[in-house]
């Protein structure tokens, strides 16, 4: 059975520092007291209070607007009402990037096969944990085989799903292309020195493709089958 096509949101949250303080370079995040963070893993929703009293002004308080899917944040007797926000799925630290690619990745890669498109997408501030989920540890960080990251159990995972299909006539062709600084680079295609990826200048290409009804597409990509 094909998964819901709709776009489902999940949020992962990183373990804290040990001193409870982000470092002083402010890369590895912002860490919240305990006291003002909630989490409810049943209804899949984060609870956040307000950790300074406010002026009672009657008005929602400045930058604060909120997406669908929250509380509204208002001022009660001086101070904010906490704010709910609800999500599809709440992944409290101990979640391991294995149980990830489970809730997430392998919907992705059945509906992918029965010829739906599907992208994942991870999102957050700096040291939010993006690297680690996408990529696993950092080379030469001690890091174990089995936290790998997703990307490479997806690309395992397309080929295990094909072997428990036994689908004939499914060609799998592969290319990676990274978007830095609105270039493109693609990091399958070597440029000739060591770790070194070909910018691809696609520019000259756009309108043409977009007149013909090519869509969005980057020609010249490396591709291997």
């Amino acid at each position: 059975m094909v998964a819901s096509s709709r776009i489902k949101v999940f949020v992962r949250l990183r373990p804290t520092n040990e001193d409870g303080k982000s470092s002083k370079n402010n890369t590895e995040g912002i860490d919240l007291p305990p006291n003002l963070l909630s989490l409810d893993t049943v209804s899949n929703t984060i609870t956040i209070s307000s950790p300074h009293p406010l002026r009672n002004t009657g008005r929602v308080s400045p930058g604060l607007d909120q997406p669908a899917g929250s509380t509204n944040s208002t001022l009660n007797g001086g101070t904010l009402s906490p704010t709910t926000f609800q999500f599809d799925r709440l992944l409290p630290p101990p979640t391991t990037n294995s149980s990830l690619f489970q809730l997430s990745c392998v919907p992705l890669i059945r509906s992918a096969l029965a010829g739906y498109n599907a992208t994942l997408l991870t999102y957050g501030q700096t040291g939010a944990g993006k690297t680690f989920t996408t990529f696993g540890p950092p080379a030469g960080s001690g890091g174990s085989y089995k936290d790998r990251g997703l990307c490479a159990r997806a690309v395992a995972g397309i080929f295990d799903e094909l072997k428990k299909q036994d689908k004939g006539g499914i060609e799998v062709r592969v290319s990676c292309i990274e978007i830095y600084n609105e270039s493109l680079f693609d990091l399958l295609g070597f440029a000739g020195g060591e770790d070194s990826q070909r910018e691809v200048d696609d520019r000259k290409y756009s309108k043409a493709n977009r007149e013909a009804g090519a869509g969005t597409t980057v020609p010249n990509l490396a591709l291997f089958e």
